[in-house]
């Protein structure tokens, strides 16, 4: 009896000592794992130029008002998962400075600046099958300038980019661009249509400080339409603002402030992610003349402005960003940028909310120049147009990269 005792107590003994092996070994691995994935994030951090094709996804577990659980798994993207290039426009004139966006019955839009007039306008293209086939391009008469009327004797043109197209979910499309008054002034001007496009109202004034504002960008949030865009006569500083309106634009509320780091911000872009967040991206210059110090930077709102979170740099090599957008696809942020010293279309992306942000990659490698992206995610398809003088000529280009669950 006692030696049975004895027996038992040392099974015991035993099973509890290789239960104690087993959790020092999970212990260890789970070291091994943490110094590995803090490897890989360092890596990407220290070599932003590099075209790694790792990239962190994550699950959302909980949520508070300001905080973020997440779950994290790792799985692998391949950079041609995006289509071949397509040319959008042909011919012997220059279209330039794009902007997508789809409206409720499908159909894409793509507004763009070209000479083909002689003198710049706005034009748009269209597409009913998702980029099969596209109608001719039209020019957007709302926004026609005097072909004969420029801003001073070297003749540079009034009209400016459309930097701004988007449907509200009234069924409401706005298009917004930059209409140029004298060499250093300029004002936002937009236009819309009730009817998915066949008529658009005449063309109004949207923002007019002095100096110049530029780089306007819609977003929706319940019952608000907001504008973000970039303003120096309010503060007489380069900032960021947004404003209000609740009554389909007949009234706009007064313009907050975004940035407040004291650098100047030539660029901006707006998104409202799917869990409801708004996030403001832009450029900051650490030396306000020197625009090789441009990087881009974002901040975060949960309750529509009343707070924001503190400031978060995204891209950290010295290269000069200042044209770029975002969009999200796939609950992805993706961020497309130009960059001075490589005239491609480079982007990165966040999969946890921007706690962290993968690798730079380039999303068509060319000879050429590549500039001036604009993205827009078509339910879980990503697509990007841009311009491009790859075939000796500035025409429009676009690319589309299917959902990541295909």
């Amino acid at each position: 009896m006692h030696l049975r005792a004895r027996w038992n107590g040392l099974g015991k003994r035993i099973r509890l000592k290789r239960l104690r092996k087993a959790w020092r070994v999970l212990v260890v691995l789970s070291v091994v794992i943490g110094l590995v994935s803090g490897i890989i994030t360092m890596y990407g951090f220290l070599y932003p130029q590099s075209t790694q094709n790792t990239k962190t996804f994550t699950t959302k577990i909980f949520t508070t008002q300001k905080t973020l659980l997440y779950s994290t798994l790792v799985r692998t993207v391949h950079e041609d998962r995006w289509s071949e290039p397509k040319q959008l426009t042909v011919g012997r004139s220059e279209e330039y400075q794009p902007s997508i966006s789809q409206d409720s019955g499908g159909k894409i839009w793509v507004f763009f600046v070209s000479d083909m007039s002689g003198k710049p306008q706005i034009y748009y293209m269209t597409s009913a099958d998702k980029g099969q086939t596209w109608f001719s391009p039209e020019e957007f008469v709302a926004a026609h300038e005097n072909t004969e009327q420029t801003i001073d004797e070297t003749g540079y043109p009034m009209v400016g980019s459309p930097s701004a197209l988007f449907e509200d979910s009234r069924g409401k499309m706005w298009i917004a661009w930059q209409r140029w008054t004298a060499p250093s002034q300029s004002d936002i001007w937009y236009s819309s249509s009730e009817d998915m496009g066949m008529t658009w109202s005449d063309k109004r004034c949207l923002i007019s400080y002095p100096d110049d504002d530029t780089s306007l960008s819609f977003l929706e949030d319940g019952n608000e339409i907001w504008i973000v865009w970039r303003s120096f006569g309010i503060s007489f500083n380069w900032d960021i603002w947004y404003a209000k309106t609740i009554d389909s634009g007949t009234s706009w509320t007064s313009p907050k402030k975004v940035t407040s780091d004291g650098l100047r911000h030539d660029y901006c872009r707006a998104l409202k992610d799917s869990q409801g967040i708004i996030w403001i991206f832009y450029t900051g210059l650490t030396s306000p003349y020197e625009p090789e110090t441009a990087e881009i930077y974002y901040k975060t709102t949960w309750d529509k402005g009343a707070s924001w979170l503190e400031q978060k740099q995204v891209t950290f090599a010295v290269s000069e960003k200042n044209i770029f957008d975002v969009a999200e696809s796939d609950t992805d942020v993706f961020v497309f940028y130009t960059n001075r010293y490589d005239p491609n279309i480079w982007y990165v992306t966040s999969s946890d909310g921007g706690l962290t942000w993968s690798s730079t990659s380039v999303l068509s490698p060319s000879p050429g120049y590549d500039g001036n992206p604009s993205a827009y995610s078509f339910g879980k398809d990503l697509w990007v147009v841009w311009e491009s003088d790859r075939t000796g000529n500035m025409d429009i280009w676009y690319s589309s990269l299917p959902t990541l669950a295909s």
